[in-house]
């Protein structure tokens, strides 16, 4: 195999005697030639051990090709519409998100996924990014079963760890086109060689450190925070030598770090500049301690007091540098996501910490290696971490938006919904105080390697809740989208302008950005919300009905709004979008905001018409009813008029269209009724008609 760059973070150094099972190491010193006799063995079982790490990873994609096939479009936005964009863009040569420029630092997805986009349809390369990221996520073992041997743990408790970090609940990750999936490995990697650089200084590893971890900031711009956990675990190991003994690492990180801060963080950061914004208040306290007790759940109860104890005290410097690492580094990203979390982000964050959870495993192989020592703390943390569960019920987190960046937490909330809240809440109950009970039997009995097959027999379980509530979730969006996902491209209208409304979700508008690349802008009418942080200038509607900032056939998002064209075709409509291609300079007709795409008129609205031709008699009529089912009147004020509409009637309005800037009309109701989906409805507004 040579002495290579992954050679020399597993190869054993010379203290260093034979690694016993999960359980325990001797320390003895042998006679030599039964030494070299056990040296021999490791030798012979090393193509074994290779073999079997490969067919790790091959069993990890192959399940994550299966789970994949029912992920069939994107829904964690607007992250995985950006990435697709600056993918498509790269892919013709530019580096744009629709018609402005790009401003986006971490490139390595979208560099990677370029050749993908840019080679295939839409939906071939969505699917082959799909595969891309799933074969990264499952790679991470490697480096994971490195980082162990590098640690002295013994070859099968190293593969179990690798077992540990591919079978986790936040591979159901690889399904998404986003950098989360190509970061998991670097993040790893950049681990493993950090603790061999540290050990050892050697030059090699500390150009390995640096590669892996600009590669992971390449993909993900938060991942700076490992070069920070390395910065402060050379000061803690060498102190006033630190900088000597780690000047190429410190150099590497220092220079770039020098440049940045002279260009200033608007013009490195880009997109992300907004981390400025955010502010230190008591609240990400409170989120620090959240995520790292969800944290902890997530690795398996049982294993966190046995690893805690591996981190406070280590027994040589190759365990003291692995510990003074990774909890620099867990810090560092606990509590970024803890000050997202703190500003207008409430939720656990756990597609920024989950990189963590492979190192518990490895901990708490040290624990068991050590002798188990310290059974009273053990004891101690178990216990704290018993009644923390039981006081913190994770029903509360898993609801609404608050599973949206945790898998975790999403296969809590499909376990929920499966069994009930109250029965879902006894069985994690049941299981914490089972998961407590066998961390203090371990720590007193022994045992410990049970705990681990338990723990990944519990991810395990986790993903499989995971990986079926996205697909779940994945068939409510699939079931609102046309058969023909780039149906607008398939028209061939040329460059497109999509137009964002009031009252109308951003994620429908993104997910027709994503498929149809002819969408090359975006503008949003008064009172709309944008789509993301990218340009979208607000439109100007000038008193003729006019839009002079848009040119070309339009994509008009019609949830909430209604509206038509003058001078315009009609080209095709799909779900709550319409497709127009006008003849001449772009002049609307008629806007009315307050009127979904059914039919129903929200409580208040207001309805603008606009003539067809100056000069010419025109009236515009429209019919407001109720249906029979209704179960109350409704009080509608139409202008200067107030109706009543009754359950089973309907009125007629009609308005003589003068010469002028065009007709205003606004509308509100006294009762409105809350359907089913959430939206807060007055009458129906129905027959829209222009005549003579």
């Amino acid at each position: 195999m040579g002495r290579g760059p992954l050679r020399a973070l597993v190869a054993p150094v010379a203290r260093d005697s034979e690694v016993g099972r999960a359980g325990g190491v001797s320390l003895d010193v042998e006679p030599a030639p039964r030494q070299e006799a056990r040296a021999e063995a490791r030798r012979s079982q090393t193509p074994f051990i290779w073999t079997v790490l490969s067919g790790i990873v091959t069993i990890s994609l192959l399940a994550r090709l299966l789970a994949l096939r029912g992920h069939t479009t994107p829904r964690l936005f607007p992250d995985e519409y950006i990435y697709a964009a600056i993918g498509q863009s790269l892919a013709r040569g530019e580096f744009l998100i629709r018609d402005g420029p790009a401003r986006f630092p971490a490139l390595l997805e979208p560099l990677l996924a370029a050749p993908l986009w840019g080679l295939f349809s839409p939906e071939t390369a969505y699917r082959l990014v799909q595969m891309q990221n799933a074969l990264a996520m499952s790679l991470t073992a490697v480096p994971v079963f490195l980082l162990a041997r590098r640690l002295r743990l013994s070859p099968r408790y190293s593969l179990a760890c690798a077992v540990f970090a591919i079978a986790l609940p936040d591979l159901v990750f690889s399904a998404y086109t986003t950098a989360d999936p190509v970061a998991y490995p670097l993040v790893l990697a950049a681990i493993a060689a950090a603790v061999h650089a540290l050990d050892t200084g050697a030059r090699r590893a500390q150009l390995l450190f640096v590669t892996f971890a600009g590669l992971a900031t390449f993909a993900r711009i938060q991942f700076l925070a490992l070069f920070v956990a390395f910065a402060a675990a050379a000061l803690v190991t060498e102190r006033v030598g630190a900088f000597k003994k780690y000047r190429v690492t410190l150099l590497l990180i220092l220079v770039p770090l020098a440049a940045a801060a002279a260009a200033g963080p608007a013009r490195v950061l880009g997109y992300y500049s907004v981390i400025s914004d955010l502010r230190f208040n008591a609240n990400v306290i409170t989120w620090f301690g959240l995520h790292a007790f969800l944290l902890a759940l997530v690795a398996g109860v049982a294993l966190i007091p046995g690893a805690l104890v591996a981190w406070m005290r280590p027994r040589d410097r190759l365990e003291s540098v692995f510990a003074r690492f990774t909890v620099a580094l867990a810090a560092v990203l606990i509590l970024e996501a803890a000050v997202y979390a703190a500003n207008g982000a409430p939720r656990f964050k756990e597609r920024y910490v989950f990189m963590l959870l492979p190192l518990v495993p490895i901990a708490f192989g040290l624990y068991l290696r050590n002798g188990r020592p310290h059974p009273r703390i053990v004891t101690l943390i178990a216990l704290g971490l018993g009644a923390v569960i039981a006081r913190l019920p994770l029903s509360a987190y898993s609801a609404g938006d608050g599973r949206v960046d945790s898998p975790f937490l999403t296969a809590v909330s499909q376990l929920d919904q499966s069994i009930g809240t109250a029965t879902s809440s006894l069985v994690v109950a049941a299981l914490a105080t089972i998961a407590v009970a066998a961390a203090i039997l371990a720590a007193w009995r022994g045992g410990g390697r049970y705990i681990l097959l338990a723990g990944i027999g519990t991810a395990v379980l986790m993903s499989l809740g995971a990986v079926s509530r996205d697909l779940r979730s994945n068939q409510l969006v699939e079931r609102d989208l046309p058969q023909e996902k780039n149906w607008v491209d398939a028209h061939e209208a040329g460059d497109v302008t999509a137009i964002q409304t009031p009252s109308s979700p951003r994620g429908s508008l993104l997910t027709q950005l994503y498929w149809n690349e002819s969408v090359k802008r975006e503008v949003v009418l008064p009172g709309a919300i944008p789509t993301d942080a990218f340009r979208a200038p607000v439109l100007r509607v000038r008193p003729d009905g006019s839009l002079p900032e848009v040119s070309g056939a339009i994509l008009f998002h019609d949830y909430g709004t209604t509206a038509s064209f003058a001078d315009a075709e009609l080209v095709d409509r799909r779900r709550s979008f319409t497709l127009w291609r006008p003849r001449a300079a772009v002049r609307l007709r008629l806007l009315i905001t307050g009127r979904y795409g059914d039919g129903w008129a929200a409580q208040k609205g207001l309805i603008r018409v606009w003539r067809e031709r100056p000069g010419e008699r025109e009236t515009f009529s429209f019919r407001l009813s109720l249906p029979k089912t209704a179960k109350q009147p409704t009080t509608m004020t139409i202008g200067r008029r107030i109706v009543r509409i009754a359950p089973g009637n309907r009125r007629s309005f009609s308005y003589v269209l003068r010469p002028g800037p065009g007709l205003t009309i606004p509308f509100s109701a006294d009762i409105v009724t809350n359907l089913v989906d959430h939206r807060f409805l007055s009458v129906r507004m129905t027959d829209l008609r222009f005549g003579d």
